[in-house]
């Protein structure tokens, strides 16, 4: 039921926005690129290991180096899911998994895919819509113009990862075991519909609040006099008050005071009987509460660096590079398999 409402009934329902809706909420990252309609990446969940030895052989991944199910998730220029396909075995490639989900079916002419360089899709295009892929290494070196467009590209498809992690924040999808995999594929599916239900990604689409509208101030009336006013301290002498022999010296008491010993206005003259001072011993005394103040420092608060790759400032995304200290993104700084060190680190370290 839950997926039939959240999936079904909102990303199937609602498909693909076209690029005229992604207009209205387009961020600055895809400046260069405002054709762009879906932003493509696959990503790999680890399975329990099946019984069957050809289902083994199915689920491995090679670049998981374990049993996974593989699924393609598409994101819009603002960040949301619009794409889910089912799970797929961990061996299936990017491009088959693209062929046998059919999103390139929603595709019309003049759109813009933006996807990784494992895509290798130009011949599944349909006629009219354009890949956009980052450049490959044919050189020694990329030229100026290589990198530029690498940056850009990287800045844009930053969103899919994100995305992404989102769905994979679900505890459940941390691990599939043996039960839940016929129901993987609907489980994975429901995980990407409630990501609908959380706040933005980017900051810059989220709806801004209504400024406050100016209002005329209005002039409180002064209060009125009435003839019940505050109470008058008179003093009154100690021998009419009877005391113990042990607190003869304390505090007076309060009693009430005869109206016409208190000189009021005409208009006050029925007012509430003068207030005179109390004994201590009737009045209770609060104590100050105690205040517990640790002893352990507040610590620090760094300021939140961007990645050194595609600029972005996401630390949910970012890690810090054990030798430089450096922020990057684990999708931009893939050169260390254990993610430890940046990629200049990681060479540098290569040449000792």
């Amino acid at each position: 039921l839950i997926h039939e409402v959240l999936f079904t009934g909102v990303i199937l329902a609602n498909g693909i926005p076209p690029v005229s809706q992604n207009q209205d909420s387009l961020p600055a990252s895809f400046a260069d690129f405002t054709n762009c309609r879906i932003v493509l990446d696959c990503t790999e969940i680890q399975v329990a290991i099946p019984g069957h030895m050809d289902e083994q052989c199915a689920t491995y991944s090679h670049y998981k180096h374990r049993n996974t199910l593989k699924g393609l998730v598409g994101v819009a220029p603002n960040g949301y899911v619009t794409f889910t396909s089912s799970l797929y075995p961990g061996s299936c490639s990017d491009k088959e998994i693209v062929r046998h989900s059919g999103v390139l079916n929603e595709m019309a002419p003049g759109d813009l895919v933006i996807a990784d360089k494992g895509f290798l899709i130009q011949d599944l295009m349909p006629q009219g819509v354009s890949l956009n892929l980052p450049p490959f290494l044919t050189t020694p070196q990329f030229t100026e113009t290589q990198a530029q467009l690498t940056s850009k590209i990287a800045r844009a498809r930053i969103h899919v990862e994100r995305g992404i992690q989102r769905i994979k924040l679900f505890n459940i999808l941390g691990f599939i075991p043996h039960q839940y995999r016929s129901s993987a594929t609907k489980i994975f599916q429901v995980c990407s519909a409630l990501t609908l239900l959380q706040d933005p990604l980017l900051k810059e689409v989220q709806p801004q609040p209504e400024p406050p509208t100016a209002t005329t101030p209005t002039v409180p009336e002064p209060p009125s006099v009435s003839a019940a006013a505050s109470p008058v301290c008179v003093p009154v002498p100690a021998a009419a008050v009877p005391r113990p022999a042990s607190t003869a010296a304390a505090s007076p008491v309060c009693v009430p005071a005869p109206a016409a010993a208190v000189s009021r206005p005409a208009s006050t003259a029925a007012a509430s009987s003068a207030c005179v001072p109390a004994p201590a011993a009737a009045v209770p005394r609060r104590t100050a509460p105690s205040v517990h103040v640790s002893a352990t420092p507040a610590r620090p608060v760094c300021p939140v660096q961007g990645c050194k790759v595609c600029g972005i400032s996401d630390h949910r995304v970012l890690r810090t590079c054990r030798r430089c200290r450096c922020m990057y993104h684990h999708m931009c700084q893939n050169e260390d398999e254990d993610g430890k060190l940046c990629n200049d680190c990681f060479h540098a370290s290569l040449l000792r």
